[in-house]
Formats: structure tokens, C-alpha cells, sequence
């Protein structure tokens, strides 16, 4: 693979891990009335997992566009 197939790959993976941190977020908030609740505790476990890998996922294109490119 090459490192524009990887950047690529991962940027989409990056994207869909954002959109599903927004719309964990967007459904925390909608529910937000329910505290106290299992659902809320629930609702705030998925947010921090789609954050954490958003986090992993960004970190990780940031290394990889930032290395100096593989010699031929």
C-alpha cells in the first residue's frame, strides 16, 4: 500500500469515526433530560469511546502525514 492509499484510507476512517462522535454528542444532548438514568450513563460511555477513537484515528494521520516520504 502505498502512503497516498494510506492517507486516504485512513482520512475515511477518521471521517466516520468524527461523524459518529457528532451524533453521539447530538443524541447525548437530546436525551440530556433523562439524567440520572442507565440510558444516560450509557449515552456518555458512547460518547467517550467514539472520542477516544476519533483521537486514535487523528493522531495517527497526523504521524502519517508528517513522516518524510518513503525513499523508491
Amino acid at each position: 500500500m502505498t502512503s497516498n492509499d494510506a492517507v486516504r484510507r485512513l482520512t475515511a476512517e477518521f471521517r466516520k469515526a468524527h461523524n459518529a462522535y457528532a451524533a453521539a454528542v447530538r443524541a447525548s444532548k437530546k436525551w440530556g433530560m433523562l439524567s440520572g438514568t442507565s440510558l444516560q450513563q450509557t449515552l456518555k460511555g458512547v460518547v467517550k469511546d467514539a472520542k477516544r477513537k476519533r483521537d486514535r484515528l487523528e493522531t495517527e494521520l497526523k504521524a502519517l502525514t508528517s513522516a518524510p516520504p518513503a525513499p523508491p
